[in-house]
């Protein structure tokens, strides 16, 4: 078995040249995809905060379902790094909202915005396991959310992902979460 560091490599350029490999159209058809599972998933999301996330490079596309949610009444966030810290706050974005760009590339909502507190959690991964075990991007800004959000109340923690993103077993220590589900286009994987 590979440690997480060789995984991360691996599986950003399984990813890459996957996403490499499609049309326009086969990008988009996965983005509607990945939102139909998710509503399908979620069903009734009226009145909760959903934390997404703005996709960078190759990360499957949430902004379909970011706006899809918020049309059914969802309250839509996403994450802000505090590049001091390196944890995670999360602020209010509605469809059409400006986002900012961070030291890491990554787009975010204004400090202005609202903080809020999640009720479900859209989670980017570079690969995941058949027991629900997430690879992230090695800086522990999720786990850290993950774990002070799951000290205060229960939430839903949905990796959203391709079904080339799937190992059979990931490293992982007594910090890592369990992930509830990861949603691909094709399949919804429950774990909990």
């Amino acid at each position: 078995m590979h440690d997480k560091s060789s995984l991360r490599e691996i599986k950003k350029a399984e990813r890459k040249a996957f996403i490499d490999s499609l049309t326009f159209q086969e990008r988009s058809n996965y983005a509607t995809q990945i939102s139909q599972q998710v509503l399908k998933y979620l069903k009734d999301v009226d009145g909760l905060v959903v934390a997404g996330y703005w996709p960078k490079d190759e990360e499957a596309d949430t902004k379909i379902t970011l706006t899809l949610l918020h049309n059914k009444n969802a309250t839509i966030c996403l994450p802000r790094i505090n590049l001091k810290t390196h944890h995670l706050t999360f602020h209010q974005w509605n469809p059409g909202d400006l986002l900012e760009l961070n030291s890491f590339n990554i787009l975010e909502p204004s400090i202005i915005q609202p903080r809020l507190e999640p009720d479900i959690l859209l989670v980017p991964l570079l690969a995941f396991d058949k027991n629900g075990h997430r690879l992230g991007y090695g800086k522990g800004h999720y786990d850290r959310a993950i774990n002070a959000l799951l000290e205060q109340k229960d939430i839903k923690t949905l990796g959203i992902a391709f079904d080339i993103q799937m190992l059979d077993k990931i490293p992982f220590e007594p910090h890592d979460r369990v992930l509830e589900a990861v949603i691909t286009p094709e399949r919804i994987y429950k774990f909990k």
